[in-house]
């Protein structure tokens, strides 16, 4: 008898076998991964609880992995939406007002957070993500999504820079044989980003079936912004919102120049127009690093967020066009023509505005000068 006669006798000798393998694999779901993993994380706790201080050192584990790693980092964006967190029981983890809540905005926690829905995310973003660090002609802005972090002020600048100089980027980073990566940054002492764990991948921005530069430069942005006494967990230096400027300074090696926009007198609105149309020209002639900013109150036009980074990609001299990037990478179609009234079309977060408009709706413009930093 051959080798797949058998294995069919076996299997119709025995029905059940299959749905006995299948009922012996954990579900993909949050609740069931939290049950199955609930006492190892807490081994050693006197009072049965999980705290952030644990959660921060598996986050930080190589040993965690898949599943597991997905559940600890929707675990770690919980703690993280407490002020301040608070140990946690098992049978408050999985209350299931915290599966049933509202669909938080990916880079600002709401609470309670929807542990189901941000462990989908997750647990797709690991299955999914190439391992290598640079893949399928990296870098490039198509197929970057800035994760569930508050770091679009990160985000929007590397996706500015990949557009304009993807070969000075790439320079940038330096395998090791450990699995390291020394992040070189102009001007500055390398910075060593340790091999990412899952939960740490899980947790960042993606660049699609890339590899894993984004998150790599992340963790290496987070590492320089990082304050002595801070989290355990390097991203979350990153992870509630930063200075743009600052990060197209570390992008650069260059000083910033920003320039409010939103003046309400119309000659201030005339100046600053035409001072945004210097940096722009010198965009679209020079390559030149810049990022606009939203101010943190309602009443934008439909499809573009309060409090949010944007990076500057392009811009049409003779049309006085601008093409903006939202690092969400989103999808947006206006219910009307396109313009303040009803927003502007946008794929793969990429959309075009009048610099009137842009003049009119954004709060700041950030731009590379021509001045380098002192190195350090």
């Amino acid at each position: 008898m051959s080798s797949l006669r058998l294995a069919l006798s076996v299997l119709l000798l025995a029905p059940g076998a299959i749905a006995s393998v299948r009922a012996a694999e954990p579900d993909d779901t949050f609740a069931a991964v939290a049950r199955l993993h609930f006492a190892e994380w807490t081994k050693g706790s006197p009072d049965g609880k999980l705290t952030p201080e644990r959660v921060n050192a598996l986050v930080n584990s190589s040993r965690v992995r898949g599943d597991e790693a997905a559940a600890l980092a929707a675990v770690h964006l919980y703690f993280r939406g407490q002020k301040p967190p608070i140990p946690v029981e098992e049978a408050s983890l999985l209350d299931p007002h915290h599966s049933t809540g509202p669909e938080e905005r990916r880079d600002q926690q709401t609470r309670p957070v929807n542990l189901e829905r941000v462990f989908t995310r997750f647990h797709r973003h690991l299955q999914s993500a190439p391992r290598g660090l640079f893949e399928m002609h990296a870098p490039r802005r198509d197929g970057m999504s800035q994760g569930q972090l508050g770091d679009c002020f990160v985000v929007s600048a590397i996706g500015a820079l990949v557009t304009q100089h993807p070969g000075r980027f790439k320079a940038m980073f330096h395998e090791q044989p450990d699995g390291s990566c020394l992040v070189t940054f102009p001007g500055r002492q390398p910075v060593r980003v340790p091999r990412l764990t899952d939960a740490q991948i899980a947790l960042g921005s993606t660049a699609g079936d890339q590899g894993l530069w984004l998150n790599v430069m992340e963790e290496a942005v987070a590492i320089e912004n990082r304050s002595h006494g801070g989290s355990a967990v390097v991203m979350d230096a990153i992870s509630s919102g930063g200075n743009t400027g600052r990060t197209i300074e570390l992008l650069t090696g260059h000083k910033v120049k920003a320039l409010p926009l939103q003046p309400t007198a119309a000659k201030d609105r005339a100046a600053a127009e035409q001072e945004a149309r210097k940096t722009l020209i010198a965009v679209h002639e020079h390559k030149i690093l810049a990022c606009v900013s939203t101010p943190h109150h309602a009443g934008l036009p439909p499809g573009i967020a309060s409090g949010h980074a944007y990076g500057v990609i392009g811009y049409d001299p003779e049309a006085v066009l601008v093409t903006l990037w939202n690092p969400w990478g989103n999808r947006f179609e206006p219910k009307g023509a396109g313009g303040l009234t009803s927003g502007y079309p946008t794929r793969a977060g990429t959309f075009t505005m009048p610099l009137s408009d842009v003049v009119g709706v954004f709060a700041s413009l950030y731009s590379q000068t021509s001045t380098p930093l002192p190195k350090r």
